[in-house]
Formats: structure tokens, C-alpha cells, sequence
């Protein structure tokens, strides 16, 4: 039951309720001894009583705490009370990134703005990498731009540290190594749970500038499971995709948001240092005093009462999220005074774009809208080449594909060209699609051809199986129900794969991911088909056919030819008929070479004089390559 405004807790005496959530309440106390107020978060008894968690509790606020820096806004105390774990910390009163790009920003930040952000957030991490802790939760709920009341400029500051961990730490302050971090700015490294350094934090600081110069988050709209793939498999978000004017930085985004810790920056340091080269502006702005907010914006919150008494005032979800960490704020760097963002989104005038770009651009609009409508005969057109094999880019396929995964949000930005490309000659736009849930971008080239502009490649190469491995059930893959035919790679398009068989006496299988935009570029390697293949029922019942063949061609009352061996009771004379009892016959599949082998007894109704049944010994293959299977005993036999 939460606590009344006025009553005391552990010496401190409650102003107000500022916020609850899944691990207890926060408040605005009254220090017991000094003039001031501070954030107060009292944790559910369930969670207090729990030995494990007090002591990642207690391990967090000693983080916390020992995390000094001239601009670290410190953890104060910490303790129990009436079997109820608190931590108290500074109070700070502002308004969260997430609720000013919601109010004001919806299109996006002034790039100036972000960069003044990102740095300050990007020299917070490093000193908390420094001193050998993570953060694991930059997002931009976490970021707060909090403005004195003594009228001095508007400060930017990092928070929540109650997830911070050493660098070093491998057991984990939560259930799992996995994140407690929000999935939309979680690195890959963290939703899988592997190791984690401070290129984990610079992945989610690059995730919050994206948001924060586009306003729109990296995979937005879809659900958690989704998000998770994304992050694990898609292309980078670039936010030249979404504005124009930020092309530019595109490079640097697509290597902080590298899926491989190893390829991105240093330090988040050098991420902030290299958005703001690209983007031309200092990384490290002067104090700008606010200028007046805008006509109906709330303006900042006044500081807390001084009281005790009388109605709690609205709460701020600032506030609550502010007092709800149980760790250090980190005040850093000045913030420029709002500024509307101009229409033309503040970077160079669309008006001055060549020709030849809106062309190519259109063409990749065009490329993109005919896979999407299922024009298979459109959208080769815009290749500058069509495949050997147009078997998996017909229609029947394009239309299975987009039965799977529709191509839905298609957007084609011009990209920046190469170093001596003649821009007549060749351009370069930036591919955008959902690909059912998945979200890819591809920056592709486009080359002149006569009076049209064409893609490079229209088509993607998928491998079949491993390159130079032999495997006999590799012949036996369909794709979108079209055999392979045992060809090795195969063209289809961007999208969904549909694994199956061609031989009848096989299942196959195969975790096949989406062709995604990027493949169209050739860089890295194809999408592989791994197929695996089963024996099913009617393989299973082929193999026994071949061997009820076999027996019955062996002995038919005469004497039977030399390679067809003797049956249990050496009666050379024996006839037998009708199918075998299997029950005690063995069948093992081998997908690399299509071939069961059967061993095992195998009992039949016999006509003889001297018993009713025989059993044959089996020990042979059946191969499932030929049309009709048949049985082989060993040395070459029938």
C-alpha cells in the first residue's frame, strides 16, 4: 500500500507519491536533517525479501554510488526499513527525450540539438566504461534535459543506472544475462545474451540519435519478438531514409549499428565525434541560455513544494521515471535553446537534385512497387540483367512470396555516390521496405542504360546447401515448389523462402531467413538453404516394397538365383508370398546419400513343406534416388 503524503519512512518524511511501477513506489521525501528534498524508491516487500535480489540491489547502489564525476548527480543512501529495501538519490525535475520528441518533435530534432545530446551522453558513458561500468539502458526515456531554477542554461542529463553492471561481471544482476534494456534500443550482443563491453551502450546511444533525428524508432511498429529478429538480423536503419538531409551521416550509423561489437567505434565518444563531422557541426556547443518557450508548450516544472499538506499535484512522467532509478543522474553537457524544425528539414534544397538522381530514384520506386504489387515481369525489367534461370522469379513465386511476407512502408531516398563516380553514369539510392515484419535498407547502385536507369541486380543468389559439399538430398530441394534440380544457387527475389521437397519419398526443411534488400548489393555472403531432410511414410513404405520385391523375385519354389543367399531353414525350394512382418526390421536414413539401409529380421508366409513362416535376414540398401527404389544386398546383389 503506498505511502501518505506526510508520513515517515526510514527518518524521511513523504511530499508526495511521484510514481509506481513492477518494483515498488517512488516518492518526493523531506531529508531528515538537511534542507532539501530527495527521490525516494521504497521496492515491494516480495522483491525485499528475496536474498538474491537483495543482493543485486545492494550491488547496484554500491555501483552506483562509486561512480564520481563533476557532473554525476550521486546515490545518497540506501537501507531497509520495516522489511522494505529504499535507495535515495537526487531529486531531478525535467522532461525525458521520449516526451519532448512526442510534444514537439514528432518529424525529428534540429541536428544541432541531437549532436549537442548524443555528445554528452556519448562522454557520460565513456567515464562510466572508464571506471568498468555499463549502463545497458540508453534509450531515450533515459536522457532528460532539466533546466535550473536559478535561470542558468538547460543541462542534459543520463539516467537510470539501476541496471549498471561491471564490465568484467558475467553472472548478471537480473534473472539472465539477457537485457532488462527496452528491445527497441538493445544491441544484439544483448538480446542474445553474450558478453557485453561498452560498444552494447553505443549501440543503443546510435538507436536514440536515430530516433531522435527522424522521429521514428528503428523498427517501429512491430512486436517485441519481432523487434528482437530485427535487431539480430535486419540491415542497419539509416536515417537518410527517412530525411533527406541527413544522408550524410548514413555511414556512421551503419557502423555504430553494426551487428558485430568489433566493427563499430572505440568509444561512444568517436560515434558522437563522427556524427558531428558528417554532420557539420561541433560536437562540443557552447552554453546557450533557453530562449522563452513557444506559445501553449507547459514550459519547465517549478521546483517541489516546500509543503506537506494538501492535494499531490499532477504527477510529471519525468519525474517518475527520474526518481524510479536506483542509481546516479549524470549531468553533462549544455543543450541549445528549442527550435522549430525548418520544412525543408534543415540540410540542402531538394530543388538543387540533378536529374539523373530523381531519376534513378524513381526507378528504385518503381523496382520496389512492382515486387510489392507481384509484377515479377516489371520488377526484372529494372535489372540491368536478367538471371540464367527465371524459374524462382515468376509470377506463381513473386505471389507466393508475398502470400508470406507482404512488402509494405516502401520509401527510395537518394544515397551518396562513390568517390569518382560520374554521376550521369551511375547513382546510388537508399531501398526501404517491410518485408512482412522485417524492416531492410539497402543502398543499391543504379547505372544508366540509354534513356533508363537499372539496378544492378533485381534478383538475389540464394545458395542451396554448403558450396563444394556433396549431398545427394540437395537434388531433392524445392523452392516455392520449383525443384532445384540439383543447381547450387538459384535467383529469386527480395523476400520470404518456401523450403520443400521434390522427391516424394523425402521430407526436407530448412531455417531458411528472408532475402533481405542488401542482398540485391552483392557485398557479403548469399542467403545459404540448408536443407534437412527426413525419411516420411512413403519413403518408409517404398523400402519395404523393394524389399518385399527382392524376396519374391529370390523364391519363388525353385531354386534360387546365387546372390539371393538362404532363408532360415535352407529350404531352396521354399515359396513365399504376400508382404513381410517388419516389425523386427531396422530402417536408417542417410540424406547424404538418399540411401536407407535395412537390416533386421524380416518374416514371410512360406509355402513349403517343412514350415509356415521363414524369416530373411535382412542386410541391404534401398536407394531413393531412382524412380522405382530398389533393394541391393551387399557385394552388388539384387
Amino acid at each position: 500500500m503506498p505511502l501518505r503524503d506526510g508520513e515517515q519512512f526510514a527518518g524521511y518524511t513523504m511530499v508526495r507519491l511521484l510514481g509506481s511501477g513492477g518494483m515498488g513506489e517512488v516518492y518526493l521525501a523531506r531529508h531528515p536533517r538537511f534542507p532539501r528534498f530527495e527521490a525516494l524508491k521504497v521496492l515491494h516487500p516480495d522483491l525485499s525479501a528475496d536474498r538474491d535480489f537483495q543482493q543485486r540491489f545492494n550491488r547496484e547502489a554500491e555501483l552506483a554510488a562509486g561512480l564520481w564525476h563533476p557532473h554525476i548527480v550521486g546515490v545518497h543512501d540506501r537501507g531497509e526499513f520495516d522489511g522494505q529495501l529504499w535507495i535515495t538519490m537526487d531529486y531531478v525535475d525535467g522532461a525525458d527525450l521520449g516526451e519532448l520528441m512526442s510534444s514537439r518533435y514528432r518529424t525529428g530534432m534540429p541536428r544541432d540539438q541531437v549532436v549537442a545530446i548524443v555528445s554528452a551522453v556519448a562522454d557520460a558513458l565513456d567515464h562510466a566504461h572508464r571506471q568498468g561500468l555499463l549502463h545497458r539502458d540508453v534509450k531515450p526515456a533515459n536522457v532528460i534535459v532539466s533546466q535550473p531554477n536559478d535561470g542558468s542554461s538547460p543541462r542534459i542529463l543520463l539516467s537510470d543506472f539501476g541496471i549498471a553492471r561491471p564490465i568484467d561481471d558475467t553472472t548478471g544482476l537480473t534473472a539472465t544475462n539477457m537485457a532488462m534494456g527496452t528491445v527497441n534500443y538493445s544491441s544484439p550482443e544483448q538480446l542474445m545474451g553474450a558478453p557485453l563491453d561498452g560498444r552494447a551502450d553505443q549501440y543503443s546511444l546510435a538507436a536514440t540519435a536515430y530516433y531522435l533525428l527522424t522521429g521514428v524508432k528503428m523498427f517501429a511498429n512491430l512486436p517485441a519478438v519481432a523487434v528482437i529478429s530485427a535487431h539480430l538480423t535486419a540491415p542497419p536503419p539509416v536515417p537518410g531514409a527517412i530525411r533527406r538531409d541527413l544522408d550524410a551521416a548514413d555511414p556512421v550509423f551503419a557502423r555504430a549499428l553494426a551487428k558485430d561489437p568489433r566493427q563499430r567505434f572505440g568509444r561512444c565518444s568517436d560515434f558522437a565525434a563522427a556524427l558531428a563531422a558528417q554532420l557539420r557541426i561541433s560536437a562540443h556547443p557552447q552554453s546557450i541560455p533557453p530562449t522563452a518557450p513557444p506559445a501553449g508548450y507547459p514550459g519547465w516544472p517549478a521546483p517541489p513544494p516546500t509543503h506537506t499538506q494538501g492535494p499531490a499535484p499532477k504527477r510529471r512522467g519525468r519525474a517518475l521515471r527520474v526518481a524510479a532509478v536506483a542509481a546516479a543522474v549524470i549531468a553533462v553537457a549544455a543543450v541549445a535553446g528549442y527550435l522549430a524544425i525548418p520544412s525543408d528539414g534543415g540540410g540542402h534544397s531538394t530543388q538543387n537534385a540533378a536529374e539523373a538522381q530523381d531519376a534513378a530514384r524513381l526507378a528504385g520506386q518503381h523496382y520496389l512497387e512492382a515486387l510489392s504489387r507481384g509484377d515479377a515481369a516489371a520488377a526484372l525489367s529494372m535489372g540491368a540483367k536478367a538471371p540464367a534461370d527465371t524459374q524462382w522469379v515468376s509470377a506463381d513465386t513473386l505471389r507466393a512470396q508475398l502470400a508470406s511476407s507482404p512488402i509494405t512502408d516502401i520509401a527510395v531516398t537518394s544515397a551518396p555516390a562513390a568517390p569518382g563516380d560520374d554521376p550521369n553514369s551511375v547513382q546510388y539510392v537508399m531501398l526501404s521496405a517491410r518485408f512482412g515484419q522485417t524492416l531492410s535498407q539497402a543502398r543499391v547502385a543504379l547505372r544508366r542504360n540509354g534513356n533508363d536507369w537499372k539496378l544492378d541486380n533485381a534478383t538475389a543468389p540464394v545458395n542451396i546447401g554448403t558450396p563444394g559439399v556433396t549431398n545427394a538430398s540437395y537434388k531433392a530441394v524445392a523452392v516455392f515448389g520449383v525443384p532445384a534440380n540439383g543447381a547450387s544457387s538459384i535467383a529469386v527475389f527480395p523476400g520470404a523462402l518456401a523450403v520443400s521437397s521434390s522427391n516424394r519419398f523425402i521430407d526436407i526443411t530448412a531455417q531458411a531467413p528472408p532475402v533481405l534488400l542488401n542482398a540485391l548489393t552483392g557485398n557479403g555472403s548469399p542467403t545459404t538453404i540448408q536443407p534437412v531432410a527426413t525419411l516420411n511414410d512413403k519413403g518408409l513404405a517404398a523400402a519395404k516394397t523393394a524389399v518385399d520385391n527382392d524376396e519374391h523375385y529370390c523364391y519363388q519354389g525353385v531354386a534360387p538365383p546365387p546372390e539371393c543367399g538362404s532363408l532360415s531353414n535352407n529350404d531352396s525350394t521354399v515359396s513365399i508370398t504376400g508382404a513381410g512382418d517388419f516389425s523386427k526390421a531396422q530402417f536408417a536414413f542417410d540424406p547424404n546419400t538418399m540411401v536407407v539401409t535395412v537390416s533386421g529380421s524380416v518374416v514371410y508366409i512360406a509355402h513349403s513343406q517343412t514350415t509356415a513362416t521363414v524369416t530373411y535376414n535382412a542386410a541391404g540398401t534401398v536407394d531413393l534416388t531412382k524412380d522405382r527404389p530398389t533393394y541391393a544386398r551387399p557385394g552388388g546383389g539384387r
